[in-house]
């Protein structure tokens, strides 16, 4: 996703349950094609990874990678009669 203001790239790694540490690689491999083949030596490229939860071990990795976030989401599903 690029901002509003073309200044910003937003890799999103949406996984359908826990993330865990291989997660890191796999959202650097797409943060380094964009910042490499998309974005001009202007703009940034950050990363957010989204899943239920997190293992310990991406928690620990995440915190030595700037600008990569996480997000946790709850799906609950209801039925409607």
């Amino acid at each position: 996703a690029l901002s509003k203001d073309k200044r910003r790239f937003l890799v999103i790694e949406l996984k359908k349950s826990e993330a865990k540490s291989d997660a890191i690689g796999q959202i650097l491999r797409y943060m380094d094609y964009i910042a490499q083949e998309e974005a001009n030596d202007d703009q940034t490229v950050e990363g957010a990874i989204i899943a239920t939860q997190r293992h310990l071990c991406l928690e620990r990795a995440m915190n030595q990678v700037p600008g990569l976030s996480f997000y946790q989401y709850n799906v609950v599903i209801e039925r409607l009669d």
